[in-house]
């Protein structure tokens, strides 16, 4: 894993100080016209990357591209960050490659991961309903901030 977040690194500054953020944000955002069809399509690649890779490596790999399609959305960085990490939550409890199920399933002293994923399906549904949900409406991860000042 951590051969995997220092080349995460590595690409993520190679990515910002080059310009190739910026570049590819900018061809992104020629190919979409629709602001709901660029956020689902986000989403839909964090919740596959969640699934397949650890969390600290997503978020260093699509920051630098991600904030930049986000922002020129009017979208702020606090609302990207929340349905971000809640898409790559989503993921990691996904099954087939749930790391996280993996390890609760062994702790739980269960051979199969089977019966936690039956139970847990009502579960990963209303997760990413509310992930969503987020994503769609940005001031919902804003209204704490606008209670305190």
């Amino acid at each position: 894993m951590l051969t995997i977040v220092c080349v995460a690194t590595a690409m993520a500054w190679f990515v910002s100080s080059s310009g190739l953020a910026k570049t590819i944000a900018e061809a992104v955002l020629a190919g979409f016209s629709s602001k709901i069809a660029l956020l689902t399509v986000i989403n839909i690649l964090l919740f596959i990357l969640g699934c397949l890779i650890d969390p600290t490596s997503i978020i260093l790999l699509t920051c630098p591209i991600i904030i930049p399609i986000t922002q020129s959305l009017g979208m702020s960085s606090v609302a990207v960050g929340a349905f971000m990490i809640m898409n790559i939550a989503v993921g990691m409890v996904t099954p087939p490659f749930a790391g996280t199920l993996y390890v609760a399933n062994q702790i739980a002293g269960e051979k199969s991961i089977a019966p936690i994923t039956l139970k847990l399906w009502p579960y990963i549904v209303l997760m990413f309903a509310i992930t969503l949900l987020v994503a769609y409406v940005p001031d919902i991860s804003l209204m704490l901030r606008s209670f305190w000042g």
